[in-house]
């Protein structure tokens, strides 16, 4: 059964720009490797004694730091499944590395024109069928640190990278790597499709603790360094003259304490928490004119996030709406939604011990 809703569409397009989420690319140095070529007095003992792992972790690194160079531009499916439901989307996309993105929605209808933008410095995403134009902070440089800390992760093997095999996606070769957490308990993890070229990310799908696969994301149509337009990275829409919405700047914290002081209310904190997961950072957002702290956790692959508003019996049922895949529950004088790529039981559980 395939549907369309445009919180989950969104979201997973977010999917394709960032390794903990999604699409990392990258344009090798390919002068080395033909360099290499002619050299006249080959040295195959520069391998002999690398080790099994090696080759794996050596795919993640290249990918990884493929995100900060390449510009490409393509078609890209997303879907994600959620309680038996497909929910999938069509957007083409443009990339100039880590300083900037856009994203426009092909389909469905409900999402065809939408356009997401960053050119580094802002971010932007018009909605056409209401006219508004929510404008933001840069997302796209939070890549960087990103970067860093998976490419550390998996110097000191706090992740497991596993070849599984060969595969052409968008017509280019390319090697699937498994990428999971390395402590030893069932949690989630990933599945990537690195082009042998270029070191493009050309698919994703990730899966739950439990082995069901929760998203994919995938090209079929890429085109590596293309010409890019002056304007390409301008606000979408403003020929329209839209209605303007400023976005949150959510910055994080290193402690919750620092969030709930600027938030001025206590946080509630779950007391159980799936193997492997660790305290991230802390935010705090707005959610019709009120402070709401997010909480999010991390097991080195996945991000599970922890809504909470004061819940003065003003909120009503739209915080956390309907979302497929997140539970929404009122307790302790607090509004919660809890997000993350994990079984719907595990959901359960953590937003139960919520105290």
């Amino acid at each position: 059964m395939t549907v369309t809703h445009p919180h989950l569409l969104t979201r997973a397009s977010r999917i394709a720009f960032t390794m903990l989420g999604g699409l990392i690319l990258l344009a090798p140095n390919l002068a080395d490797a033909q360099a290499g070529r002619h050299t006249p007095t080959p040295r195959p003992r520069r391998f002999a004694h690398r080790t099994p792992e090696a080759a794996p972790i050596a795919v993640l690194q290249r990918l990884l730091q493929a995100e900060t160079s390449l510009v490409f531009e393509g078609t890209q499916i997303t879907a994600v499944s959620r309680d038996g439901l497909d929910i999938s989307s069509e957007q083409h996309v443009l990339r100039n590395g880590d300083q900037a993105f856009r994203i426009d929605y092909t389909r469905p209808e409900r999402l065809a024109g939408e356009s997401i933008v960053d050119n580094g410095k802002s971010y932007w995403h018009y909605r056409p069928k209401n006219n508004i134009l929510e404008v933001g902070p840069s997302r796209v440089q939070r890549l960087r640190k990103r970067i860093h800390t998976v490419i550390e992760q998996a110097k000191r093997g706090a992740v497991t990278v596993t070849i599984q095999g060969q595969d052409t996606i968008a017509s280019r070769p390319c090697t699937i790597i498994d990428v999971k957490s390395a402590n030893g308990q069932p949690s989630p993890w990933r599945r990537l499709w690195v082009d042998a070229a270029t070191g493009a990310q050309l698919k994703i799908e990730q899966y739950d603790a439990t082995g069901q696969r929760r998203s994919s994301s995938f090209f079929t149509t890429i085109a590596i360094s293309p010409s890019i337009s002056a304007d390409a990275f301008d606000a979408p829409g403003q020929n329209r003259h839209p209605q303007i919405k400023q976005l949150s700047a959510d910055k994080p914290f290193r402690t919750v304490g620092e969030a709930e002081m600027k938030a001025g209310f206590s946080a509630h904190q779950p007391t159980y928490l799936p193997p492997g997961y660790r305290f991230q950072a802390a935010s705090v957002g707005n959610f019709r004119g009120k402070s709401m702290i997010v909480l999010r956790y991390n097991n080195g692959i996945s991000v599970i996030s922890l809504f909470q508003v004061v819940d003065d019996g003003t909120i009503g049922p739209k915080f956390g709406g309907k979302r497929i895949g997140a539970i929404t529950r009122a307790q302790g004088g607090r509004k919660l939604v809890l997000v993350g790529n994990i079984s719907p039981s595990e959901l359960s559980q953590v937003i139960s011990s919520v105290q």
